[in-house]
């Protein structure tokens, strides 16, 4: 696996309509996830405070899941790497560090995510190719 390690101590907001951008075009790639089971990247959204994750296990009771991450402190500091997708080297996952915490729901497709948990990392998927765009991004 690489890691592309870009620790960036970053404050300010993102301009996450050119990211929404890069972020559109993963939609439909399989990755592996982090417990070995094939899955499908089906959609991520991106705002000033929320990212959003839709993907679709491929397995034989696969589901359709969202991932919904809120509160993103943006402006209070991150620090920021990538590495190679996960069985899949034409994507890059974008890992985020805040330095506070940032809300977490995961739920199945259609239903609401009422179980909150709290953490300080958030990823999310792009383009290998896309990946000095990407951080030239959030930089600015």
């Amino acid at each position: 696996m690489l890691f592309f390690f870009t620790s960036n101590a970053q404050t300010g907001t993102l301009p996450v309509e050119k990211i929404q951008k890069l972020l559109n075009k993963t939609e439909g790639l399989k990755y592996v996830n982090t417990m070995g089971n094939d899955e499908k990247i089906t959609r991520q959204e991106i705002t000033e405070t929320t990212y959003s994750f839709y993907y679709t296990g491929l397995g034989k009771y696969g589901s359709k899941w969202v991932q919904e991450s809120t509160n993103i402190p943006w402006g209070k500091g991150f620090k920021q790497f990538t590495m190679e997708g996960h069985g899949n080297a034409r994507l890059t996952v974008c890992v985020f560090r805040f330095e506070t915490d940032l809300d977490f729901y995961m739920h199945v497709q259609g239903e609401t995510g009422n179980g909150k948990s709290t953490g300080k990392s958030l990823e999310f998927y792009i383009l290998t190719r896309d990946r000095a765009e990407f951080e030239a991004l959030i930089k600015q």
